[in-house]
């Protein structure tokens, strides 16, 4: 038997759902067991596994009828099947124990997972959303710490898994709900003195096996007790080789020295007392630096049972996640030994009485669970408030755990790289570097998840050119390296000390990553012909070469205002004056960082300060581009009606249905001009139109100042927007059929008024677009005639001519996957 289990993004069930987040996954599972010889075994929000015969019914049909499901039953097309949803398949065993098996194969892209690979290569991680357990991703699950004991001495022992949180707001019936749901303060009756019901009471009033417990008391683990025969590194060896993790390693290291006196019954209540907070970069690697301090505790035997452990996301009014009152009867009903509580909703009102009350329900169950707060990386005067009010109530231990630099990522990498038996020239060192620029610069880059990916990439591109160069029939060229087994990782200090002589590493150079970066960003064209053969931007030249002369002579940059409509190509002449100004040693590097003012504000108090540094940071020697200054309060701010009630029906204050009183806007717009005056080894280009400039210099009175230099960005004429789509063809290499040009001409001089003057309309996005399009067709039709496929139609242009003007003027990613890339002529 197997198991097919379906992950939906959350974002997007919140986005779709009005009241109830599960009706998806139940309309799922309704038409896929209709449909299907399928059974559903678990049915949550976010999660649904069905159990099915892979002799009755194979992999390939099966995942078919699910991208039907979802484009018939939830019009999703191809594309956003690939961002929103997740599936893996896993083999079930007569025990119905589970086991993954190598069969784990995505609908999305890696990043809707909430899986954090961290530069160890650790794949535990705890879990994101409201009560959903961690570690789901792991390896497999065990019985209890007894049964493993009964195996075979030559089965390896697997260790214990984390399982989904209970679906607590789908629950059958009230009675059945009011029957597993414990909820104990202190004081309570009942419970012990510090408001603990002692297990044997619990099993006894609900009159349960443990075989017959609801789904949400059975153990929740993320790993069990450590066999010493476990090839895994320890966790506090994993934990030393982190990157910029020093907060987290040096409490490791003083827990380490007294945890032998912590163990002891007379000292066990002063670790009971203690709480931990970890203030964290999302990019850092967050969820697999938690589960790697929860393998840790469990390594020191300072955890206060063998379950695993749990991640809880706290709502505060509308926003996502339990509710406390939810989130007090998931922790009561859930048997685990450390619960990760995401507080990041309450940092601006963590002096509420409603989180103070949840405190004081965590501590009455202090000797059962260990706690781990997690909030975003934030100023110091924001942290130590919110561990003050933790600290009334728990000993609080504060962990920060701040962005990653540019070098602390080269590092990453060439650690990663190195246990795949690799090191990389200076030469492809520096087209990483230009990877890595290019995953910033749309502003969507996630780090340690990131930098996992470009190594595999590189890994992969060296394997094939190895392997083209020495044959088919070669050895890989990891054969003198120590490979680990696979879910093992090799500790770092004992493989160099006892390997350092017989590993022998092959070098990864410029020449093996030949199409690592994306020529569109950097061909071999010089900037300066680049911006020559550019059509329609003679005033934009003209304004731009004085511009360079004034930086030339004062030998620094200087931060400008690109002001002009959307499209206007404000961005490709932001990239081509970053290379100018690198060839003339003004910026060292020269690259540009795409953000819109969105990426740079936080979401809650005290978070928009460092998010905007470290992002000042990253473009350092670059041109950082400011796109979308005013992005719209709901895309900060979820609709409420969108949103729906909370599952307790919890009537939000009239407040939190108005525009938030903290200005993270403001905030940004002045710590960006703040970092502007202090850098003067940035260049900082705001990307807006006239309208959004008048606004921005309300906020931001001294803009002017500190922000000089302003290009205008005229419109471009209907004859350049036809000549910029022949340019595009051109520059591309591919051909155009007889009469074609004529028909692109005349379709641009034809294009009606209330296209080109509606206020919506993005010029040279609209060409990019429509060309987009009619070379996807010509490809396409290219590879059912199985030719060249340069060679575009009247058919293909007149295909993607009829799509809609709301369409081609849509702002689109401009990467491309791996392994396809259009090649530039010039």
């Amino acid at each position: 038997m197997r198991a097919l289990t379906i992950f939906i993004d959350e974002q997007w069930l919140a986005a779709v759902s009005e009241k109830d987040m599960s009706v998806p996954c139940s309309i799922i599972a309704e038409d896929m067991t209709d449909q299907l010889p399928v059974e559903v075994q678990y049915l949550g929000v976010t999660k649904t596994t069905f159990v099915y015969d892979e002799n009755e019914i194979d992999e390939e049909k099966l995942v078919y009828y699910l991208r039907k499901v979802l484009e018939n039953r939830f019009e999703m097309s191809y594309e956003v099947q690939e961002a929103i949803v997740n599936y893996r398949i896993s083999i079930l065993s007569d025990t119905d124990d589970e086991e993954l098996s190598d069969a784990n194969v995505s609908v999305g892209h890696p990043s809707s997972e909430a899986v954090d690979i961290d530069s160890t290569g650790i794949e535990e991680a705890f879990s994101r959303g409201p009560g959903k357990a961690a570690g789901d991703e792991g390896h497999g699950k065990t019985g209890t710490v007894s049964e493993n004991h009964q195996r075979k001495d030559s089965e390896k022992p697997a260790r214990k898994r984390m399982r989904t949180a209970p679906d607590i707001s789908t629950k059958d019936s009230e009675d059945e709900s009011n029957e597993d749901i414990d909820i104990v303060t202190i004081g309570e009756e009942g419970g012990t003195s510090s408001g603990k019901h002692q297990k044997k009471n619990r099993e006894q009033e609900t009159g349960k096996k443990k075989g017959e417990k609801k789904l949400g008391q059975n153990p929740i683990s993320f790993g069990g007790k450590k066999d010493e025969k476990d090839d895994v590194a320890p966790a506090f060896q994993r934990i030393k080789e982190l990157k910029g993790s020093d907060s987290l390693i040096h409490l490791c290291e003083r827990l380490r020295k007294i945890a032998p006196v912590l163990q002891t019954e007379e000292f066990v209540d002063v670790l009971e007392d203690r709480a931990f907070l970890f203030s964290a970069e999302q990019d850092i690697g967050i969820n697999a630096r938690v589960s790697m301090f929860f393998d840790f505790m469990r390594d020191s035997d300072l955890l206060p049972s063998e379950f695993g452990g749990c991640e809880i996301q706290l709502a505060c009014g509308r926003s996502l996640g339990l509710p406390t009152s939810m989130a007090k009867q998931f922790i009561a009903q859930t048997e685990a030994s450390m619960f990760c509580i995401d507080i990041s909703s309450w940092v601006g009102q963590i002096d509420d009485p409603e989180f103070r009350d949840f405190l004081l329900f965590l501590y009455g169950q202090k000797d059962m669970y260990r706690y781990v707060f997690r909030i975003p990386y934030v100023e110091k005067k924001v942290l130590n408030q919110v561990a003050d009010v933790i600290g009334d109530i728990f000993t609080v231990e504060v962990v920060t755990l701040p962005p990653l630099n540019q070098a602390l990522l080269e590092e990453t990498a060439v650690s990663q790289l190195k246990r795949y038996g690799y090191s990389i020239s200076p030469e492809a060192l520096e087209l990483f570097r230009k990877r890595i620029a290019e995953e910033k610069s749309d502003g969507r880059f996630y780090g340690m998840n990131t930098i996992s990916k470009v190594v595999k990439e590189m890994v992969l591109k060296k394997l094939e050119k190895s392997i083209g160069e020495q044959g088919e029939s070669a050895e890989p060229a990891k054969s003198d390296t120590v490979k680990p087994e696979k879910g093992a990782l090799t500790s770092l200090d004992a493989a160099e000390s006892q390997n350092e002589e017989k590993l022998q590493l092959q070098e990864i150079t410029d020449s093996d990553l030949e199409s690592l970066i994306s020529n569109r960003h950097h061909d071999h064209t010089a900037p300066e012909n680049e911006l020559s053969d550019m059509i329609g931007v003679k005033e934009v030249r003209e304004q731009l070469d004085a511009l360079i002369q004034e930086m030339t002579a004062e030998g620094k940059p200087r931060c400008l205002r690109f002001v002009g409509n959307p499209g206007t190509g404000r961005t490709v002449i932001a990239r081509i004056l970053g290379e100018i100004l690198r060839e003339k040693g003004i910026l060292k590097k020269g690259d540009i960082i795409e953000h819109s003012m969105k990426d740079l504000m936080g979401t809650v108090p005290g978070e928009t300060v460092p998010k905007t540094l470290s992002i000042c940071r990253d473009a350092t020697d670059s041109v950082l581009f400011i796109d979308e200054p005013y992005p719209e309060i709901k895309e900060i701010v979820p609709d409420q009606d969108e949103m729906g009630k909370d599952f307790d029906d919890y009537d939000a204050p009239e407040d939190y249905k108005q525009k938030p009183d903290y200005d993270f806007h403001k905030e940004a717009l002045e710590t960006l001009i703040s970092e502007m005056q202090a850098n003067e080894n940035i260049l900082v280009i705001l990307s807006l139109t006239r309208e959004e400039l008048e606004k921005v210099r309300k906020d931001a009175p001294d803009i002017d100042k500190f922000m000089p230099g302003e290009i205008e960005f005229k419109d471009f004429s209907r004859k350049e927007l036809g000549e910029i789509f022949l340019r595009m063809a051109r520059r591309n290499r591919f051909h155009l059929d007889e009469g074609l040009r004529q028909e692109i001409m005349n379709y641009f001089e034809q294009l009606p008024e209330n296209v080109t003057k509606s206020g919506k309309f993005t010029n040279a996005r609209y060409v990019r677009n429509l060309f987009d399009r009619t070379w996807s067709k010509t490809l396409l039709r290219a590879e059912i005639d199985q030719n060249d496929g340069r060679e575009i139609n009247l058919q293909d242009f007149r295909l993607a001519a009829a799509e809609s003007a709301e369409l081609l003027n849509k702002k689109e990613p401009r990467k491309y996957p791996l392994g396809f890339r259009l090649e530039s002529a010039d």
